[in-house]
Protein backbone atom coordinates (compact mmCIF):
# COMPACT_ATOMS: atom_id res chain seq x y z
CA UNK A 1 0.00 0.00 0.00
CA UNK A 2 1.02 3.87 -0.49
CA UNK A 3 1.44 5.55 2.22
CA UNK A 4 1.88 8.84 1.24
CA UNK A 5 3.27 10.75 4.55
CA UNK A 6 6.25 8.10 4.01
CA UNK A 7 6.91 8.95 0.19
CA UNK A 8 6.56 12.79 -0.02
CA UNK A 9 9.24 12.54 3.09
CA UNK A 10 11.54 10.29 0.50
CA UNK A 11 10.63 12.21 -2.21
CA UNK A 12 11.44 15.97 -0.32
CA UNK A 13 15.00 14.37 0.74
CA UNK A 14 15.88 13.17 -2.86
CA UNK A 15 14.78 16.31 -4.76
CA UNK A 16 17.73 17.90 -2.21
CA UNK A 17 20.16 15.53 -3.46
CA UNK A 18 19.20 16.42 -6.97
CA UNK A 19 19.22 20.20 -6.60
CA UNK A 20 22.80 19.80 -5.01
CA UNK A 21 23.74 17.95 -8.05
CA UNK A 22 23.78 21.27 -9.94
CA UNK A 23 24.51 23.30 -6.63
CA UNK A 24 27.34 22.06 -4.96
CA UNK A 25 30.82 22.10 -6.00
CA UNK A 26 33.37 19.59 -6.51
CA UNK A 27 34.89 18.67 -2.99
CA UNK A 28 38.51 17.93 -4.65
CA UNK A 29 40.43 14.78 -3.55
CA UNK A 30 38.88 12.99 -0.87
CA UNK A 31 40.37 11.05 1.66
CA UNK A 32 38.48 8.72 3.36
CA UNK A 33 37.83 11.46 6.67
CA UNK A 34 37.00 14.01 4.55
CA UNK A 35 34.68 11.48 1.97
CA UNK A 36 32.33 10.81 5.37
CA UNK A 37 32.79 14.64 5.89
CA UNK A 38 31.14 15.36 2.63
CA UNK A 39 28.43 12.79 2.67
CA UNK A 40 27.65 13.95 6.10
CA UNK A 41 27.17 17.34 4.51
CA UNK A 42 24.82 16.17 1.55
CA UNK A 43 22.95 13.08 3.27
CA UNK A 44 22.54 15.79 6.65
CA UNK A 45 21.00 18.67 4.08
CA UNK A 46 18.74 16.33 2.54
CA UNK A 47 17.32 14.58 6.14
CA UNK A 48 17.09 18.08 7.36
CA UNK A 49 14.72 18.97 4.49
CA UNK A 50 13.27 15.17 5.04
CA UNK A 51 12.51 16.38 8.52
CA UNK A 52 11.10 20.08 7.58
CA UNK A 53 8.41 18.63 5.72
CA UNK A 54 7.11 16.14 7.80
CA UNK A 55 6.80 18.93 10.38
CA UNK A 56 4.87 20.89 8.39
CA UNK A 57 2.64 17.54 7.19
CA UNK A 58 2.24 17.10 10.54
CA UNK A 59 1.43 20.44 11.42
CA UNK A 60 4.20 21.07 14.02
CA UNK A 61 6.17 24.27 14.15
CA UNK A 62 9.87 22.84 13.74
CA UNK A 63 11.25 25.10 16.32
CA UNK A 64 9.08 23.50 19.21
CA UNK A 65 10.62 20.35 18.39
CA UNK A 66 13.33 18.32 20.69
CA UNK A 67 15.92 18.06 17.79
CA UNK A 68 18.65 17.50 20.01
CA UNK A 69 16.91 14.58 21.77
CA UNK A 70 16.00 13.38 18.43
CA UNK A 71 19.40 13.24 17.00
CA UNK A 72 21.09 11.56 20.41
CA UNK A 73 18.39 8.86 20.16
CA UNK A 74 19.27 8.36 16.40
CA UNK A 75 23.25 8.20 17.14
CA UNK A 76 23.22 5.99 20.37
CA UNK A 77 20.52 3.25 18.30
CA UNK A 78 23.49 2.93 15.70
CA UNK A 79 26.64 3.09 18.68
CA UNK A 80 24.46 0.50 20.26
CA UNK A 81 23.96 -1.83 17.57
CA UNK A 82 27.40 -1.64 16.12
CA UNK A 83 29.59 -3.51 18.38
CA UNK A 84 27.11 -6.57 16.74
CA UNK A 85 27.77 -5.09 12.94
CA UNK A 86 29.55 -8.22 10.99
CA UNK A 87 32.01 -5.15 9.40
CA UNK A 88 31.62 -1.83 12.07
CA UNK A 89 34.02 -0.33 9.03
CA UNK A 90 30.97 -0.70 6.80
CA UNK A 91 28.60 -0.01 9.53
CA UNK A 92 29.71 3.60 10.97
CA UNK A 93 29.08 4.93 7.31
CA UNK A 94 25.33 5.23 8.32
CA UNK A 95 26.35 7.74 11.07
CA UNK A 96 26.53 10.46 7.87
CA UNK A 97 22.69 11.02 8.76
CA UNK A 98 22.67 12.37 12.39
CA UNK A 99 25.50 13.68 12.55
CA UNK A 100 25.42 15.46 9.46
CA UNK A 101 21.39 16.35 10.03
CA UNK A 102 22.58 17.60 13.43
CA UNK A 103 25.19 19.71 12.46
CA UNK A 104 23.25 21.30 10.08
CA UNK A 105 19.55 21.32 11.76
CA UNK A 106 21.59 23.68 14.64
CA UNK A 107 22.86 25.94 11.73
CA UNK A 108 19.25 26.14 10.13
CA UNK A 109 17.75 26.68 13.88
CA UNK A 110 20.23 28.75 14.56
CA UNK A 111 20.44 30.98 10.77
CA UNK A 112 17.65 29.44 8.26
CA UNK A 113 18.48 28.36 5.40
CA UNK A 114 21.95 30.87 4.99
CA UNK A 115 23.02 29.06 8.37
CA UNK A 116 22.95 25.88 5.96
CA UNK A 117 24.65 27.28 3.32
CA UNK A 118 27.28 28.51 5.74
CA UNK A 119 28.32 25.45 6.54
CA UNK A 120 28.12 23.63 3.34
CA UNK A 121 30.68 26.16 2.16
CA UNK A 122 33.13 26.03 4.61
CA UNK A 123 32.66 22.02 4.18
CA UNK A 124 34.32 20.32 7.55
CA UNK A 125 36.30 18.16 6.19
CA UNK A 126 36.88 15.91 9.67
CA UNK A 127 34.77 13.32 11.00
CA UNK A 128 35.68 14.58 14.17
CA UNK A 129 34.31 17.97 13.66
CA UNK A 130 30.53 16.31 13.34
CA UNK A 131 31.59 14.06 16.46
CA UNK A 132 32.83 17.48 18.32
CA UNK A 133 29.43 18.95 16.98
CA UNK A 134 27.15 16.54 18.02
CA UNK A 135 28.80 16.04 21.71
CA UNK A 136 29.29 19.67 21.94
CA UNK A 137 33.10 19.70 22.57
CA UNK A 138 35.46 21.86 21.09
CA UNK A 139 38.77 19.67 19.73
CA UNK A 140 42.55 20.49 21.14
CA UNK A 141 44.71 21.13 18.35
CA UNK A 142 47.84 18.91 17.92
CA UNK A 143 50.22 19.41 15.47
CA UNK A 144 49.43 17.76 11.88
CA UNK A 145 51.38 14.23 11.06
CA UNK A 146 54.23 14.47 8.59
CA UNK A 147 55.68 11.35 8.35
CA UNK A 148 59.07 9.26 6.39
CA UNK A 149 58.25 6.24 5.68
CA UNK A 150 60.89 2.79 5.49
CA UNK A 151 59.10 0.35 2.76
CA UNK A 152 59.18 -2.93 4.30
CA UNK A 153 61.90 -4.56 2.29
CA UNK A 154 62.71 -4.61 -1.18
CA UNK A 155 59.85 -5.87 -3.71
CA UNK A 156 57.54 -4.16 -1.57
CA UNK A 157 55.98 -1.06 -3.57
CA UNK A 158 53.98 1.53 -2.20
CA UNK A 159 50.03 1.26 -3.71
CA UNK A 160 47.50 3.43 -1.54
CA UNK A 161 47.63 6.55 1.05
CA UNK A 162 44.90 7.57 3.50
CA UNK A 163 43.51 9.01 6.13
CA UNK A 164 40.63 7.28 8.11
CA UNK A 165 39.48 9.63 10.29
CA UNK A 166 37.95 9.64 14.22
CA UNK A 167 34.63 7.81 12.92
CA UNK A 168 36.99 4.79 11.26
CA UNK A 169 39.37 5.03 14.18
CA UNK A 170 36.20 4.16 16.47
CA UNK A 171 35.24 1.40 13.93
CA UNK A 172 38.81 -0.23 14.35
CA UNK A 173 38.37 -0.40 18.35
CA UNK A 174 35.26 -1.93 17.86
CA UNK A 175 36.42 -4.41 15.90
CA UNK A 176 39.33 -4.94 18.08
CA UNK A 177 36.53 -5.66 21.01
CA UNK A 178 37.15 -2.53 23.11
CA UNK A 179 34.17 -1.70 24.99
CA UNK A 180 31.55 0.84 22.80
CA UNK A 181 31.84 3.61 25.07
CA UNK A 182 35.52 3.22 25.42
CA UNK A 183 35.96 2.77 21.99
CA UNK A 184 33.76 6.08 21.38
CA UNK A 185 35.83 8.24 24.07
CA UNK A 186 39.26 7.49 22.18
CA UNK A 187 37.71 8.46 18.70
CA UNK A 188 36.88 11.48 20.43
CA UNK A 189 40.27 12.22 21.12
CA UNK A 190 41.64 11.36 17.32
CA UNK A 191 43.87 14.28 16.29
CA UNK A 192 44.88 13.49 12.53
CA UNK A 193 45.91 10.19 10.97
CA UNK A 194 48.04 8.55 8.22
CA UNK A 195 47.91 5.35 6.46
CA UNK A 196 50.25 3.36 4.08
CA UNK A 197 49.88 0.54 2.15
CA UNK A 198 52.48 -1.76 0.79
CA UNK A 199 52.13 -4.76 -1.58
CA UNK A 200 54.99 -7.56 -2.66
CA UNK A 201 53.16 -8.59 -5.70
CA UNK A 202 55.14 -11.13 -6.66
CA UNK A 203 55.12 -13.06 -2.70
CA UNK A 204 50.78 -11.56 -2.39
CA UNK A 205 52.38 -9.75 0.69
CA UNK A 206 50.76 -6.76 2.35
CA UNK A 207 52.43 -4.27 4.76
CA UNK A 208 49.81 -1.77 6.27
CA UNK A 209 51.03 1.28 8.60
CA UNK A 210 48.76 3.13 10.00
CA UNK A 211 49.75 5.89 12.65
CA UNK A 212 47.05 7.83 14.58
CA UNK A 213 47.92 11.13 16.39
CA UNK A 214 45.78 10.97 19.65
CA UNK A 215 45.23 14.18 21.95
CA UNK A 216 48.14 12.83 24.37
CA UNK A 217 50.68 10.28 25.13
CA UNK A 218 47.94 9.11 28.78
CA UNK A 219 45.22 8.48 25.54
CA UNK A 220 48.02 6.82 22.51
CA UNK A 221 49.01 4.38 25.90
CA UNK A 222 45.30 3.72 27.20
CA UNK A 223 44.73 2.58 23.20
CA UNK A 224 48.11 0.39 22.79
CA UNK A 225 46.65 -1.42 26.38
CA UNK A 226 43.17 -2.19 25.33
CA UNK A 227 43.85 -4.18 22.11
CA UNK A 228 46.03 -6.78 22.42
CA UNK A 229 48.95 -7.57 19.47
CA UNK A 230 48.71 -10.40 17.02
CA UNK A 231 51.20 -12.32 14.88
CA UNK A 232 49.24 -10.18 12.13
CA UNK A 233 49.17 -6.82 13.70
CA UNK A 234 50.34 -4.65 16.76
CA UNK A 235 50.47 -1.31 18.42
CA UNK A 236 53.14 1.22 19.60
CA UNK A 237 53.08 4.01 21.33
CA UNK A 238 54.96 6.85 20.44
CA UNK A 239 54.71 10.00 22.04
CA UNK A 240 51.07 10.76 21.89
CA UNK A 241 50.15 8.71 18.26
CA UNK A 242 49.86 5.28 17.73
CA UNK A 243 51.69 2.95 15.30
CA UNK A 244 49.44 0.55 14.09
CA UNK A 245 51.57 -2.55 11.89
CA UNK A 246 49.37 -5.18 10.23
CA UNK A 247 50.03 -7.87 7.58
CA UNK A 248 49.11 -11.42 5.74
CA UNK A 249 52.28 -12.39 6.57
CA UNK A 250 54.13 -13.12 9.84
CA UNK A 251 57.46 -11.45 10.78
CA UNK A 252 56.55 -8.05 9.26
CA UNK A 253 54.92 -6.25 12.04
CA UNK A 254 57.70 -6.20 15.21
CA UNK A 255 57.65 -3.78 17.80
CA UNK A 256 60.43 -1.28 17.45
CA UNK A 257 60.90 -0.61 13.96
CA UNK A 258 62.29 2.57 12.66
CA UNK A 259 59.84 2.29 9.64
CA UNK A 260 57.64 5.17 10.52
CA UNK A 261 58.92 8.50 11.85
CA UNK A 262 57.08 11.42 11.68
CA UNK A 263 57.89 14.87 12.69
CA UNK A 264 56.73 15.98 16.96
Amino acid sequence: DRNDFADTKLLAHELVHAFQDDELGDFGVLTTDSSFAARALTEGEATLYEELVAAEMDGTVPQDLDWEAHYERWVKGLRNSLPKQKSTFYAVNWFVYPLGAGMLTRAWLDGGPAGVRNVLAAFPSRTLDFVANHEAFTPGTSPALRCRVVPPSQGFAGVGADSFGALQFYAFLAAARVPEQQAWKHAEQWRDDLLWVYLDEAEQSVVVYWRVRLSSKAQAAAVVDAIPSSSERTLEAIGQDVLVRGSNVSGHVDVGQDDVVCDP
